[in-house]
Parts: structure tokens; sequence; C-alpha cells
């Protein structure tokens, strides 16, 4: 809303999508297909909230991906482009699913636990409008779990410890240096860990080595926008977890900069929380209106 609301008191160039149940490889496991995948491979039970009967439409990431680049050259400024699939699974059978591809027996290895608050019964998205441009949806559903699996089995440590995220009604996730939420306080987990077990601990991704101490994850991090708030807690939140991470030197309006800086670093990702906010003071920003948003443009 806020987005279309510059579009239409600024003129801002804008197009807005809408998805949902995106899957693929990298997904952080609290997500329902990546969980299920890393139980799977442990072995253990997969926990369903109620009884599984929720409906969704799950779309691969590769899909996703395309139907942004469709938008991103034929869409019309203004418009709202819903990015989805009208091939629904319900909960239950994605499990099931997961269990034959495992060699696991459904029957035995599906537990059903209590429901989460505000869980849909369904999410439906009409994606017509998108059709219209010329996306479609490439990859079936058994063709882009087999990759998701795939990419799990081959990576099982890319997220770390991530027993928290497992369990069947995870809390939040831990920041950098903050304490940890325990969900022991509740009995609805108990069943699968103890009160006074980590594992009901959620925590932030740090790759390990066997069962020592952690090492340093193979991350490069290339942040914009060092003397802002967001910028300077990235570094922060880089230093406490041990994460490589440089502070970009190049202007945002000069590409050529831009790739230097990527190709002088070599970053595994880059964050871009450069932005103009109250300089000197918020009248400035009223007055010169397009300066705000400029950063923003220039990140897309």
């Amino acid at each position: 809303m806020l987005v279309m609301a510059y579009g239409r008191s600024y003129g801002l160039p804008v197009i807005t999508t809408r998805g949902n149940n995106v899957y693929g490889p990298n997904q952080f496991p609290e997500k329902l297909i990546p969980k299920f995948i890393l139980l799977a491979m442990q072995g253990k039970d997969l926990p369903i909230h109620g009884d599984g009967s929720n409906v969704r439409s799950y779309l691969y990431c590769e899909d996703v991906a395309e139907a942004f680049e469709v938008i991103l050259h034929k869409g019309e400024v203004g418009h709202v482009y819903n990015v989805g699939t009208k091939k629904e699974r319900r909960v239950i059978d994605v499990a099931k699913d997961i269990c034959n591809l495992f060699s696991m027996d459904p029957d035995k290895s599906i537990k059903f636990v209590e429901n989460r608050p505000f869980n849909d019964q369904r999410y439906f998205l009409d994606d017509q409008k998108l059709k219209i441009l010329g996306w479609s949806e490439h990859t079936t559903w058994e063709e882009g779990l087999r990759k998701t699996i795939e990419w799990y089995t081959q990576n099982p440590d890319w997220w770390g410890d991530v027993t928290g995220a497992l369990l069947p009604h995870p809390r939040m996730l831990m920041m950098p240096g903050g304490r940890h939420f325990d969900g022991s306080e509740e009995n609805r987990d108990a069943s699968y860990v103890s009160n006074n077990s980590n594992q009901t601990r959620m925590v932030i991704p740090v790759t390990k080595v066997g069962t020592g101490s952690p090492r340093k994850p193979s991350l490069k991090f290339l942040i914009y926008g060092r003397t802002g708030w967001i910028g300077g807690l990235l570094g922060k939140l880089c230093e406490r977890q041990g994460i490589s991470f440089e502070y970009g030197k190049g202007r945002l309006e000069d590409r050529s900069s831009l790739l230097s800086d990527i190709q002088n670093i070599r970053p595994t990702h880059v964050f871009n929380a450069a932005g103009v906010t109250g300089r000197p003071n918020v009248d400035w920003c009223e007055s010169h209106k397009t300066k705000p948003y400029a950063p923003m443009l220039l990140e897309l």
C-alpha cells in the first residue's frame, strides 16, 4: 500500500507483485517444505498443524524469478500482478510425497500437532493477468520437489544448527548477541523436546564442523549504507556472528563503481541499506520528493 501510495501521489513508476508459497533451494527451514525435508533426512517425524487439510499453491522459485523478469519488461506501470499457480495441494499430501521420496511410511512418520493460530484454510491467487504477459509455470511439482530435495541433501549444513526451526511450533529467530527465545514454557512441544533441552531454542545460522566448535561460515557480505542505522546494525550483526563483510565504497548512482566493488570484494551476498531520510530535516524531504526514494530505485 505504501508503494502504491507513492505511485499515486508522486507519479513513482512502480509495478506491484503478489505471491505466496514459493519453495526451492536455499529456503530457511522454518517453512514447510524445507522443514519436512530436513526432518525426513534425519529420520524424524513430520509435524502437521491441525488435520493437514489446509490447501496451498506451491510454486517453484525459478518460475517465480521468470515471472519477475516478465513483469519487469512487459508489465504495465501502476498495475498489480499475482504470481501463483492454480495447482493446489493439501499439506498432508505434501508430507506424504516427501515421505515417499525418503522411503518413509507416512502413517508412522506423520504426526498431527496443535494447529497454529490464524492458519488459513486456503490461499489462492488468480494469475490470469500475468499469463496474458506470456508467463507460464514450467516446473512441475514432482520436478521442483526433486530439485529441492537434491539441494538440501547435498547441502545439509548450509543453515547450520536449525534444530529450533524444526520444532512443531517455532517461536522466533534469535538476534545475534541477544537472548534465546525458549519455547519450553509451553507443553505442546513436550513430546518432541524436553523442557531443559537446548533444542527448544531458535538459533541463527552457524556452520559447524563435525562435533567441534563452530567455524566461521563461508559467507562474505557487501553492505551499502554504512552511515545509516540499518547499515551500521548489519555490520555489528556480522561482527558478532563472525561473518566476513565489507562496506561498499561506490555510489549507487555510479554503476561502474558498484561493479568494481563486487569484482574486488567478491561477496556472496549484497545488502543495500542506503537511504535518504531527514537530511537535513523532514521539511527538506518534503521539498525534494524525488531524493528520498532515489536510492530505492537505484537498488532495483
